[in-house]
């Protein structure tokens, strides 16, 4: 391919127009981010609280790096909500293909207007520059630059992109766009084939990937993408049904597949891990009128094809798509969050503990940033540990399942558009009733099949790691303290009694020594065991599948019943879902170790702390406001669950 260097820019453009897509989209994208609000709405709280906390803990010089990290957190946050906040009441397609494939064509049809108005809408923006910027039109419409139409009482975002075999393509300029897009149309000329061109196009521009080599299961694209092959009817124009029908199948072949035999072109179907959804299309026609210098269209577009597969994106996988993103981003940052200021918590209980001593002349080697390290890299490897048994796990109970579908069932499956009626999500009745059928099928599975005692071995074997070293670390320096304390000259240590000899003082010390060692040597494991519940795990794991968050799963197994062609990336897709649910318990069950671990040794150091003063002194203000920093965070959370709880329900 030779590619003609030239720079371009980016115009957005309000249009005010009737769509093709007015029948389904407004209705459904109100009712997606209506039901998304509150996800935004945490997001504003957390940032507002964040900040108001980090002004409180900035009066304390030992949070220097604390509020640090956290300023970030709420900086990186807003970044990260800011395409997802301007998209939530768009459905957002972006168009791609090779130049002539129709992209233009095919937006103007959508839009129901001609290529000359939409010139001259372009030229009414701001940044264009004539002469420079001008749409050039040949009886279609070429796309010169990067243009997002939007078209506000549609709800809809569409994005023309310049096509395969014109300009050099800027990949920071097109990425934001692949982004955020709900959905990437690609057009291939039904009169030839996609080729290394086009295969290098997508993997460089939507996978974002350089090299092919690069190219794995794992970096495989995401995006919901629609090849769309126009002018298929004009093509094909008198040719028999049942030739028509076994060209199409050569078509879909050769996009899906390529020519195995040659290098010729390997096929695209590796570079999604989502199946791809091919369909037919044929845009209007246009020539231009010499006398009244306008392009006149003649044929109507045949897009019917083109509708029912987005409209079954938006009704099937819509809430998803939209809810995903925000959802996964704001629960990490919260989980990140709480663990920053537990361990800070724990860090500083540390470090006055020491000062403590160091003020009764005891100077000791132990330190928060040694304590801290060695419970982050042993709970690091308990994670994964417990994540690669329990995926494995999983993944095997999920290819002995045989779900329980009827006939009814299945043929009600054939049909998405009767089954998904509605403009308001569809009948979800069948949908409903088979996912509490799976989800008792699923329940007896998993509490037959899966191994819990695995699960308990990994963490026993990590406990009893992590009660050694730290049983070993506080027993030798905190006894190496007292002996120092003992030879302390005018420093007198008030026992609970009030007894201030040295000696008793001393003894007393040496008592909490033992006690905050033993502490974390006996009752560490036990208590650990406890937390992590076998009805927890399989509550998560079934809670995940059986969620809009988990539909990748519900429509995966439906594809595979509709025995369509790419059985083996439905199988992928399903895989990937157990992955990220194995991830997410995984880090659940690390939370709950973390938070065990992270109360003894605060429980040994305040035992040890009231042991060496005078009384037991309150809280002070540095602790106080990370407590209270803390139990903000532990309420957006629960809030969070709470909207979890409540996309179950719908």
């Amino acid at each position: 391919m030779t590619q003609i260097s030239q720079s371009y820019k980016t115009f957005r453009q309000p249009i005010e127009t009737t769509t093709l897509l007015d029948d389904f989209v407004p209705v459904i994208i109100k009712d997606i981010a209506e039901k998304v609000e509150p996800i935004f709405d945490l997001k504003t709280t957390y940032c507002q609280r964040m900040t108001e906390h980090c002004n409180t803990l900035k009066e304390f010089s030992q949070f220097y790096e604390l509020t640090s990290q956290l300023q970030q957190s709420v900086q990186q946050l807003s970044s990260d909500f800011k395409d997802c906040e301007e998209n939530k009441d768009y459905f957002t397609l972006v168009f791609m293909g090779a130049v002539s494939a129709g992209k233009t064509s095919m937006i103007c049809d959508l839009l129901r207007i001609n290529p000359d108005q939409l010139n001259n809408l372009l030229k009414s923006n701001t940044q264009f520059k004539s002469g420079k910027d001008d749409v050039m039109i040949a009886g279609e419409v070429a796309t010169a630059n990067v243009y997002e139409f939007l078209i506000e009482s549609s709800h809809l975002r569409l994005v023309d992109v310049p096509g395969t075999g014109g300009v050099v393509h800027d990949n920071t300029t097109l990425i934001p766009f692949i982004n955020k897009a709900e959905c990437v149309i690609f057009l291939s000329n039904a009169a030839g084939d996609l080729t290394n061109d086009d295969y290098s196009f997508i993997l460089n521009h939507v996978v974002g990937l350089k090299n092919k080599g690069d190219l794995t299961p794992e970096t495989a694209s995401n995006k919901k993408t629609i090849i769309a092959v126009n002018k298929w009817d004009t093509v094909n124009n008198g040719l028999p049904d049942i030739q028509k029908q076994k060209q199409w199948q050569k078509k879909e072949q050769w996009i899906l597949h390529g020519d195995k035999e040659s290098d010729k072109f390997p096929g695209i179907s590796k570079l999604f891990k989502r199946t791809l959804k091919i369909v037919p299309a044929n845009t209007s026609q246009r020539f231009l009128d010499e006398e009244t210098g306008v392009y006149e269209c003649y044929g109507e577009p045949k897009l019917d094809q083109i509708l029912e597969a987005l409209k079954e994106i938006l009704t099937q996988e819509g809430y998803a798509l939209k809810l995903q993103r925000p959802k996964e981003i704001l629960k990490d940052v919260l989980r990140d969050t709480y663990d920053l200021f537990k361990n800070e918590r724990v860090k500083s209980s540390v470090d006055e503990l020491v000062e403590q001593l160091r003020k009764l002349g005891a100077n000791i080697s132990i330190n928060s940033p040694t304590i801290m390290a060695l419970l982050e890299s042993r709970l690091s490897s308990l994670e994964n540990r417990i994540k690669q048994d329990l995926f494995s796990q999983v993944k095997y109970i999920f290819e002995s399942w045989k779900p329980d579908v009827s006939l009814g069932d299945r043929l009600k499956m054939l049909y998405p558009k009767q089954w998904w009626g509605s403009e308001n999500f569809g009948a979800k009745g069948v949908q409903q009733e088979l996912k509490q059928r799976w989800r008792n099928e699923l329940e007896d599975l998993l509490k037959s099949n899966l191994k819990f005692d695995n699960l308990k071995r990994d963490i026993q074997n990590e406990m009893n790691s992590i009660n050694e070293i730290l049983a070993a670390t506080f027993r030798a320096q905190l006894a190496d303290a007292q002996l120092q304390s003992v030879i302390l000259k005018g420093n007198m240590v008030k026992s609970y009694d009030g007894n201030i000899d040295s000696l008793q003082s001393s003894q007393n010390l040496q008592q909490a020594v033992e006690k905050a060692a033993s502490q974390i040597q006996m009752s560490i494991i036990d208590d650990i065991i406890g937390l992590v519940t076998f009805d927890a795990i399989i509550a998560s794991l079934i809670g995940v599948l059986l969620t809009p968050i988990g539909s990748a799963v519900f429509i995966a197994l439906r594809r595979l019943w509709k025995g369509q062609n790419e059985k083996k990336k439905a199988k992928q897709e399903l895989e990937d879902a157990i992955a990220r649910i194995t991830d997410d318990v995984a880090a659940d069950v690390r939370e709950q170790v973390a938070d065990k671990l992270r109360k003894t040794v605060q429980d040994s150091i305040n035992n040890l702390s009231q042991m060496i003063q005078s009384k037991s002194d309150s809280l002070s203000k540095p602790l106080q406001a990370l407590d209270e920093a803390i139990s903000t965070v532990t309420k957006l959370r629960k809030k969070l669950e709470e909207e979890e709880l409540n996309t179950q329900q719908v």
